[in-house]
């Protein structure tokens, strides 16, 4: 369903929007409009202390049914609840408003699970990831402009995991994530930098190199998080 969702998105944003806008910023969507990001992987408190310093106030959750109902039906795992209830808490602690997978309808339209794949490196300066975003979120700006009943959109994803097709050969977060270390030490990419700079109400439209290097120094992300 969410593939058919995205799909008609996809659509119906390219359809209204044949250039993105340029110079825009978070404050040019309606004030109820749903910014965020989503992962499918564990998550702790660490990470959701990632997810607010990166600026989330919206946070997708998928719901691992195996985890609450191993057998398939019968009683509910309470260690597998009482993660959620964890989880949801901690998003509470940070401000940051859960989205529950299921609950979306349509319409409203949601834009769920867009982002750019890469390959999984050390590599932090990501500029195709933020050309891909700049342009795509612009259309969906022009999109709503033209009277699309688009509400919300949910980035993929807030950090490096295992995609189900390619493993770890791609991914599409916007945090890296070294894999071989234990504590699986996280660093922000440089889209990072500009997606938080969105969510903040800066001006973060794509300016090439010299773009760039503005948001680099402009930083003020620690270099990594654990």
């Amino acid at each position: 369903m969410d593939q058919v969702l995205s799909l008609i998105t996809i659509f119906l944003v390219l359809a209204l929007s044949w250039s993105c806008i340029y110079g825009y910023n978070m404050n040019d969507f309606p004030k109820d409009f749903a910014f965020g990001s989503a992962i499918s992987a564990y998550q702790y408190k660490e990470d959701v202390k990632l997810m607010a310093e990166t600026g989330l106030d919206n946070f997708r959750i998928s719901i691992s049914w195996s985890r609450l109902i191993p057998n398939g039906r019968g009683i509910v795992n309470p260690k597998g609840q009482q993660f959620y209830k964890n989880l949801i808490q901690e998003l509470v602690t940070n401000g940051v408003l859960e989205y529950i997978k299921q609950n979306y309808g349509n319409p409203p339209v949601y834009v769920l699970e867009n982002g750019r794949p890469m390959k999984q490196d050390s590599q932090l300066e990501d500029t195709s990831r933020i050309e891909f975003l700049d342009a795509y979120i612009g259309a969906v700006l022009k999109a709503v402009r033209n009277g699309s009943n688009t509400r919300g959109y949910f980035l993929w994803s807030i950090m490096d995991l295992f995609e189900l097709l390619r493993g770890y050969e791609t991914c599409f977060g916007l945090y890296y994530v070294n894999f071989s270390d234990p504590y699986l030490k996280k660093s922000p990419k440089l889209s990072a930098q500009w997606y938080s700079a969105f969510l903040k109400g800066n001006n973060t439209t794509f300016l090439g190199s010299k773009g760039i290097k503005q948001l680099q120094s402009k930083s003020n992300f620690s270099s990594s998080s654990s």
